[in-house]
């Protein structure tokens, strides 16, 4: 891809995860996860993982042919930093992960709108195993 301090995420999606033949490269999407309830996590919750990530490629492809159909995606790959990479990474493995497309105009509104890397569902991710920790602490 040629941009340094970058990597691809692959996210796997279909028709209920995003990205069934309306995303393509160059969009910029936002990524949500599912948690269910269980031993991690008190209750069973979606939550934005990151916002405002660039698509780099649809199934490897990384250019948007306009004469084309609009087909099915079975992976996007996401271009994103190796913290943001690292959280999606994490993510993906506790829960299951879906994309929105964003609007073009929400871009340019927050042109130098600093990068999310992931803090806000960090600090819900550590709330979260706190609480059941505590709970299993509590009935000890």
């Amino acid at each position: 891809m040629g941009h340094p301090g970058y990597r691809i995420f692959d996210v796997r999606v279909d028709e209920a995860s995003g990205g069934s033949g309306y995303i393509s490269p160059g969009d910029r999407v936002d990524v949500t996860g599912f948690f269910e309830a269980g031993n991690r996590f008190p209750i069973s919750k979606s939550i934005r993982i990151m916002k405002n990530i660039e698509v780099a490629m649809i199934d490897g492809v990384s250019f948007r042919d306009p004469e084309a159909a609009p087909k099915r995606a079975g992976t996007i790959q996401l271009l994103v930093l190796d913290k943001q990479y690292e959280v999606l990474d994490i993510a993906s493995n506790l829960g299951k992960l879906k994309l929105s497309l964003r609007a073009p105009e929400a871009d340019e509104l927050a042109p130098n709108a600093p990068t999310d890397t992931g803090d806000t569902f960090l600090s819900w991710l550590k709330d979260s195993e706190k609480k059941v920790n505590n709970k299993v602490l509590a009935t000890s």
